[in-house]
């Protein structure tokens, strides 16, 4: 898939390249068992799979225009941390700006092997950064939601079916006027 951006995704795409545009961020902190940084890859792996925007880097050419392009072989990069304070890493990813030809998704891991619970439970602190010109909060924490699907449970993850890419308001402005005589 690739297509060229209307005005308003230019933009917003154009703003995440330049000086950082605007990330939707989540943080969780989850107490239990390590996470480990492969199983983390092969579940992201499964959700790039079933949703195209995880697999979707922007390109801005030298005229200014801006186009998204999907790439099979694009990985989501993970991050690891040992940094205690996570809300700091939190909020200084949240200012990083996109690299032009790199994906709108990315992962940063933090295990704390100091901080075990009394129960002997991990704390781990997982942050999923996308930039809004990718997608919006809601969907955002559905895509999150998953992968946190897949982490309990792989197997549920590899059964739900890929959905259908993105086209644009432009294709689905025609589709819908097209259909309308």
């Amino acid at each position: 898939m690739r297509r060229q951006m209307n005005m308003a995704e230019t933009v917003m795409c154009k703003r995440a390249v330049d000086n950082g545009g605007w990330r939707v961020g989540i943080m969780l902190t989850l107490k239990g068992p390590a996470v480990s940084e492969q199983g983390l890859h092969t579940v992201l792996h499964l959700a790039q799979e079933r949703h195209p925007i995880l697999r979707t880097k922007i390109n801005v050419k030298k005229s200014g225009n801006v186009s998204w392009e999907e790439d099979l072989e694009l990985r989501i990069p993970v991050l690891k941390t040992a940094s205690k304070d996570i809300t700091a890493v939190y909020k200084e990813a949240l200012k990083r700006p996109l690299r032009d030809g790199n994906g709108l998704f990315r992962v940063i891991l933090s295990e704390d092997v100091e901080e075990i619970t009394d129960d002997g439970s991990l704390i781990t602190n997982i942050i999923f950064l996308c930039d809004h010109c990718g997608c919006d909060g809601i969907s955002f924490n559905l895509v999150v939601n998953e992968i946190m699907l897949g982490l309990s449970d792989i197997n549920t993850l590899k059964h739900l079916p890929k959905l259908p890419a993105s086209e644009g308001v432009e294709a689905i402005g025609r589709k819908v006027i097209g259909n309308i005589s």
